[in-house]
């Protein structure tokens, strides 16, 4: 009667130990740290007119979900239509992760970001901002637009007054 119990007791421990031991494989498996297959990071660039923009360089970075910081980094180049594309290794990706492009254009940077899903193919699109051409580009542009304003309100004060 003793030794049916024992085995009855490691049998039941055994159970236990095995299903926890399987538990532990399944939740390990859903946390891997890395992607199924590769990724393809895919998209266009365009101006604020919707024109493309070709032959600039474009940065894909991978973010870890966790924390945010690099994963991985790959370069491309736009094509003459200002489309892109690059593959990402199975081990430079995980479901979740963040897919941040930066596209580079004149030492302007404009960047979009998404998160990775399961898909083997992402659309990431960058497009850059309104900027005035006759003066250049970012915040000089800006200022010197907004200098040329101001002149010609005091000028036309100016001329008004003496009227």
């Amino acid at each position: 009667m003793l030794l049916r119990f024992c085995r009855v007791r490691f049998a039941y421990a055994m159970t236990v130990a095995l299903a926890v031991a399987m538990v532990g494989m399944v939740l390990m498996a859903h946390t891997s740290s890395a992607g199924v297959w590769p990724l393809n990071v895919r998209g266009y660039v365009w101006d604020n007119k919707g024109n493309p923009v070709p032959n600039i360089p474009v940065t894909v970075n991978i973010l870890y979900q966790s924390n945010g910081s690099v994963r991985s980094t790959w370069t491309t180049t736009t094509t003459s239509i200002g489309f892109y594309s690059k593959s990402v290794d199975s081990s430079g990706w995980d479901t979740g992760d963040t897919i941040q492009v930066i596209a580079t254009h004149n030492s302007n940077q404009q960047s979009n970001s998404t998160t990775a899903t399961a898909a083997a193919i992402q659309y990431v699109n960058v497009t850059f901002p309104y900027e005035i051409p006759e003066f250049g580009p970012g915040w000089a542009g800006l200022v010197a637009a907004g200098g040329a304003v101001a002149a010609v309100g005091v000028a036309l004060t100016i001329f008004l007054r003496r009227k």
